[in-house]
């Protein structure tokens, strides 16, 4: 796994906006972080994750996988992130079985993991639009 890279970090007012994208590879089945969102203390976030996989090894688009996840997060001051609610919206739309996505949480975080299958090479695109409450989180790109 690559590094993780801060892109955005500061505050921001509340009712606020903020959109960042991430781009990972995977070639195997094992499951692969493809976004971190710090969550501040005393943040309070609804996340809409769309995430796109597109296998690749076969010279073009030769199969999708596409998800849309919604979730509510939270973390009150020094206390581990939460998620409240996730909701699949509509239906995962995948054209070969065995890729995924999962929501999660590590610590202050809400990770988004992708996984692909075994020796086939699939682009994953991330897109989370965050709908902050008070503290603006940091959003990390693997």
């Amino acid at each position: 796994m690559a590094v993780p890279q801060q892109l955005l970090s500061g505050l921001a007012k509340a009712g606020t906006q903020h959109i960042v994208a991430a781009r990972i590879t995977t070639a195997n089945e094992t499951p692969t972080i493809a976004q971190i969102v710090r969550l501040a203390n005393n943040t309070s976030a609804i996340l809409w994750i769309n995430v796109i996989g597109v296998r690749t090894d076969l010279g073009g688009p030769s199969a999708t996988s596409n998800f849309t996840r919604r979730l509510r997060a939270k973390r009150a001051t020094n206390i581990g992130a939460t998620i409240t609610v996730v909701d699949t919206i509509g239906t995962d739309d995948i054209d070969e079985i065995g890729t995924d996505v999962a929501v999660g949480t590590s610590t202050t975080d809400v990770t988004v993991t992708v996984t692909g299958l075994a020796a086939e090479t699939y682009v994953w695109d991330v897109v989370t639009t965050a709908t902050i409450s008070t503290e603006f989180p940091d959003i990390i790109d693997t």
